[in-house]
Parts: structure tokens; C-alpha cells; sequence
């Protein structure tokens, strides 16, 4: 089956996310909502969102097919923009 853009296979995640390293080395996760920011220092709540991130990252395209596929888009909007009416 071709690959296609946005079906690279892991589920964009519902929330945006940072894990976060403190200077003693404990993880924390910090999440947003609409106006709203979240700390969370549960081991189990860091492991599910490492789990998470790990697996975004594993089926993330690379960085020059990432570059690819932004240019492409790119030069079919501008092929749209200048296209002339039917």
C-alpha cells in the first residue's frame, strides 16, 4: 500500500503535551487545555504520555520527508492561489 501524507499510522495525540526533566531528574508532564495549564507528577500519568511520545515518535516521518511533503504542499497552494477561474 503507498504511503500517504497524514496516515503514517499512530493516532495524532488529543492534547498537546510536554514531558519535562527537573534539575533533580524527576519527569514531569505538563498539558494544556483552553485556558488552562496542568503539572502532573504521577509516575503512571509520565509513563502513559512517555508511552505516548514514543510512539509518535516512531512513526513520525523523517526530517527530509517531513521538508518534502511541507514543499509539496506548499507549491500546491500557490498553484491554487494563482489558478484561474473557471
Amino acid at each position: 500500500m503507498p504511503e500517504t501524507p497524514g496516515h503514517a499510522g499512530a493516532p495524532a495525540s488529543a492534547l498537546s503535551f510536554s514531558l519535562l526533566t527537573q534539575a533533580d531528574g524527576a519527569a514531569v508532564l505538563y498539558s494544556e487545555t483552553t485556558g488552562h495549564g496542568y503539572v502532573n507528577d504521577s509516575a503512571t500519568a509520565v509513563g502513559e504520555w512517555t508511552a505516548t511520545y514514543d510512539r509518535l515518535r516512531a512513526s513520525a516521518e523523517s526530517g527530509i520527508r517531513s521538508l518534502r511533503l511541507i514543499h509539496s504542499i506548499m507549491e500546491e497552494h500557490a498553484d491554487e492561489r494563482h489558478a484561474k477561474p473557471a
